[in-house]
């Protein structure tokens, strides 16, 4: 049955209103709260912002990946620990209201942290980040290959005696991967480059490429181009610097570079976000200290295909604003996700912004708690809606938690759960009292 939710609410107001005309001193506050709750639910009726469907937590750390899978379910990768230093991988798979049916753990006996998880084109899934467990000491890149149920089938590591952190992949057209992270010299004071690594199906390393800018280079993100080249988005900031810049290069597909860029206003380590558009033209998202409207906001730049500014806009508020995730939507805008310190519960929660194809905010939303949440990947779903995964520090317990949230666009007033029907009770309670005073009056 369906109906009107203006109309019962209008209709509602009157016939009160009618009956209650001579119970002067309970009329207008009653009037005054039927007003808000006919405002309130007009609102949210006409605004189609997604409101959370379900929410999922679950005993783990680092968010850093989500993917749909094709039974309408989720797979996403963060870290798991039981006894420190002791961090794993983790894999888990959810049905389509984030149950978990299972999981998988891969590690060794020391600190293996995963930045980056692929649903892969046979079915399975490829993982990458960093191990002190294996490789040539320090942190090495570490890329484990599953089957469907999160089997390994192989795995990789790649590095020197120095530190190599992965922090994207990629699987590549030829059915290989591509890693993108940086390289931290141990004998050189704070100096770190670019390291691209690209393998063949099996995580053989085919070729590797460095690149620096100076100073502090760290790589955040890959994707490879519809020519066949690369696209690397990360960091670069002088010794000493106060801010840094984004520096994006693009590559041929041998990794040679064709052309760079550096975009002033950033500063930060593994926060940025990286996608080719429809048109074929480059967005990335990162945060900006030099423009917007506090200390940090979110910043969205959409380029061609040469490195060319086409859209350029800032959101957030007063304090800091971090964005973690980007996607092109289904109308041809975009979703950013992220954290916030501007708005939501206090401390850090999710927030989601959506914008027009102009980088225009269309509305935003923040999801979270009292505790410190941070929104790392994002993915929109087939039906408009949204699936984000993230942290969750529990700060009065030390507990950290791995957090799904899944939306949709419906508009869903935000209250009407439970205000309309303590709403009425009001009302009916409030209609009583006037008829017995009405009645004692007529005695």
């Amino acid at each position: 049955m369906f109906f009107d939710k203006k109309s019962l609410i209008k209709n509602t107001t009157l016939y009160y209103c009618e009956k209650m005309v001579n119970c002067k001193k309970l009329f207008v506050p009653i009037v005054v709260l039927l007003v808000l709750l006919s405002s309130l639910l007009t609102v949210q009726v006409n605004c189609q912002v997604p409101w959370v469907e379900w929410s999922q937590t679950y005993d783990g750390t680092g968010g850093c990946s989500v993917v749909g899978t094709s039974d309408g379910g989720y797979v996403l990768a963060g870290s798991t620990h039981d006894i420190d230093p002791n961090v794993d991988f983790w894999l888990v798979k959810t049905d389509g209201y984030g149950t978990v049916e299972w999981n998988q753990t891969y590690g060794g006996t020391d600190y293996d942290s995963c930045s980056a998880m692929i649903a892969t084109s046979d079915g399975g899934y490829a993982l990458a980040g960093s191990t002190w467990s294996y490789g040539n000491g320090n942190r090495d890149f570490w890329l484990v290959k599953t089957d469907g149920y999160g089997n390994v089938e192989w795995n990789q590591t790649y590095g020197t005696a120095d530190v190599d952190v992965a922090a994207s992949l990629i699987q590549t057209s030829d059915g290989g991967y591509a890693l993108a992270g940086y390289r931290q010299y141990i004998n050189v004071d704070g100096v770190a480059v670019f390291w691209f690594v690209k393998t063949d199906s099996s995580g053989n390393m085919e070729w590797n490429k460095v690149f620096s800018g100076g100073g502090i280079n760290h790589a955040s993100s890959v994707l490879e181009t519809s020519d066949g080249g690369y696209v690397i988005l990360g960091r670069k900031q002088s010794m000493g610097a106060t801010y840094g810049y984004a520096w994006l290069i693009k590559t041929d597909k041998l990794g040679n570079i064709e052309w760079d860029q550096s975009y002033e206003g950033t500063f930060g380590d593994l926060a940025d976000t990286l996608i080719e558009t429809s048109d074929g033209g480059i967005a990335f998202a990162c945060h900006t200290y030099l423009f917007g409207a506090g200390s940090a906001d979110f910043w969205l730049i959409k380029l061609d295909m040469s490195g060319n500014i086409e859209l350029n806009q800032t959101y957030g508020g007063a304090e800091k604003d971090i964005p973690y995730s980007l996607v092109e939507t289904f109308d041809g805008g975009f979703s950013l996700a992220g954290s916030t310190e501007s708005f939501g519960y206090g401390n850090t929660d999710f927030w989601l912004v959506k914008t027009d194809e102009s980088g225009k905010m269309e509305w935003n939303r923040f999801y979270g708690s009292p505790e410190h949440e941070i929104a790392c990947s994002l993915i929109e779903n087939s039906d408009g809606g949204y699936t984000l995964a993230g942290n969750q520090d529990l700060w009065d317990t030390g507990e950290q938690k791995i957090w799904l949230i899944r939306t949709n666009i419906q508009g869903i007033p935000e209250f009407p759960s439970w205000i309309i029907l303590p709403m009425l009770l009001i009302l009916s309670l409030a209609v009583i009292i006037c008829r017995k005073k009405l009645t004692k009056k007529t005695k």
